[in-house]
């Protein structure tokens, strides 16, 4: 149903700064438990995995199938430096700061912290590349740092590993 009525009002809510998934989170928050409690369901249900895994697949397909392919290639130094430089310095500043501010995480933890919170959100690049009076470069820029998001994935992998190695070690050590 609140997929139906977003579809009737998406036309006028393109023209603002207001996303889709901004609506459905408001929307999740309202109905649930915490909100108006409407939907009462268990996030360890398969619906609501499967259902996460296919607005993800879609939020993230809908967003590439944007990409001007062309363009992309055309400008690859600047996006290439905020992927393989930006990103990375970002994660890794993000964990020092929640190393700081956290004293009894594991170094696991602050770094699976600095990886979550380091992609951009797609929705908040979305208003600026949506913008007519954005240049094409810089929409290629953004959109390419919007991919960082697909670099985030492996990061979280790779930290979640080490936090499985059972290590006693905290940030604050």
């Amino acid at each position: 149903m609140l997929l139906f009525l977003f579809g009737l009002a998406s036309r006028k809510i393109s023209d603002t700064v207001v996303t889709a998934p901004m609506i459905f989170v408001a929307a999740g928050m309202l109905l649930s438990p915490e909100g108006l409690y409407l939907v009462n369901l268990s996030s360890s249900s398969t619906f609501i995995l499967n259902l996460a895994e296919l607005a993800l697949v879609l939020t993230l397909f809908s967003d590439a199938s944007k990409i001007d392919l062309q363009a992309l290639l055309r400008e690859e130094k600047l996006p290439g430096r905020l992927l393989l430089i930006g990103m990375p310095l970002t994660i890794v500043f993000g964990a020092i700061i929640a190393a700081f501010l956290f004293k009894n995480i594991t170094l696991a933890e602050a770094g699976l912290i600095g990886v979550m919170l380091s992609p951009t959100d797609a929705g908040f690049g979305q208003a600026i590349v949506n913008n007519k009076k954005v240049s094409e470069k810089l929409n290629t820029v953004i959109y390419k740092a919007l991919i960082n998001a697909n670099i985030a994935m492996p990061s979280s992998d790779i930290v979640v590993h080490f936090a499985n190695q059972k290590t006693e070690l905290t940030a604050s050590e």
